[in-house]
């Protein structure tokens, strides 16, 4: 440890051995330097921190995220039958694409992110070649999406180093910044919710205070299957950095969010790294 010199921070490793999490990795953004692993190169399931590239290409997309589209039914359709979570949109309601984002990133919902899909790309197998796309552009080199949701699947897959990657990426993205950073949120009224729909954060919901010694922690994108178990990637800002943490892996049994305890546990263990 030694403190920060111009631009690096003043950690320079971090050990992950203790955190819940199979897979883990912690990288600071400013630098893209990697200050810990964990089987960061293990290939897993990425559940819904899929929904990070789902959003980044429409946003991306370069559309007036307050333009109001109408939801057929090809964006509730494949969802029929899965344990998709939904925000609660229905067939012809009539909603802003800014509305889908921040549904889609903060409450994960899955008729967010096939409504963006569609508007972008026209359907979703088109918009889902345009996810690989993007993914070979930013050099995740172990990835292969198969939806825009994170439904289990076996060729949907990737590796904690690569969706790093795709969160720091989307992270300079200053739409995808705002709305990732975002704690609590209301929709717009629409033709079926009048008074919209309140959004929280499935992550920052779930802790008490964002506040560290050397920072806060900002926000995140939570994703759960029962093959991809609990997953996360989250950054706090940190001695003026932004730090990512991409976890997977971490147990549901015990039904407390356990990948939230690891980047709280990691946030705060590198603020009292500093003080030792």
């Amino acid at each position: 440890i030694k403190h920060k010199t111009n631009n690096t921070f003043f950690l320079q490793s971090y050990s992950l051995d203790n955190i819940y999490s199979q897979n883990g990795i912690l990288i600071d953004a400013n630098t893209n330097t990697i200050l810990g692993e964990k089987n960061s190169n293990t290939i897993i399931y990425p559940a819904s921190i899929t929904k990070v590239m789902t959003a980044l290409i429409a946003i991306e997309d370069g559309q007036d995220i307050n333009k109001t589209i109408t939801l057929d039914n090809d964006v509730f359709d494949p969802l029929v039958n899965s344990d998709a979570q939904v925000l609660g949109y229905q067939p012809q309601e009539e909603v802003k694409i800014k509305d889908l984002l921040y549904g889609c990133l903060l409450h994960s919902g899955a008729d967010c992110s096939n409504a963006l899909a569609i508007e972008t790309a026209g359907n979703i197998d088109a918009f889902i070649y345009l996810m690989n796309k993007k993914a070979k552009e930013i050099g995740m080199e172990n990835t292969n999406f198969t939806n825009c949701v994170g439904l289990h699947n076996s060729q949907h897959y990737s590796t904690v180093k690569d969706l790093a990657k795709l969160f720091i990426y989307a992270l300079k993205n200053p739409v995808f910044k705002k709305i990732i950073s975002t704690s609590n949120y209301n929709t717009s009224p629409t033709n079926i919710h009048p008074n919209g729909i309140h959004v929280e954060s499935t992550m920052m919901s779930k802790i008490d205070s964002p506040y560290l010694s050397l920072g806060e922690i900002k926000g995140g994108k939570t994703g759960f299957t029962n093959e991809a178990e609990l997953c996360l990637a989250s950054y706090a800002t940190l001695d003026n950095h932004d730090i990512v943490l991409v976890t997977t892996n971490a147990p549901s049994t015990t039904g407390q969010p356990l990948h939230i305890y690891d980047a709280y546990n990691v946030y705060y263990g590198i603020c009292k790294a500093k003080n030792e």
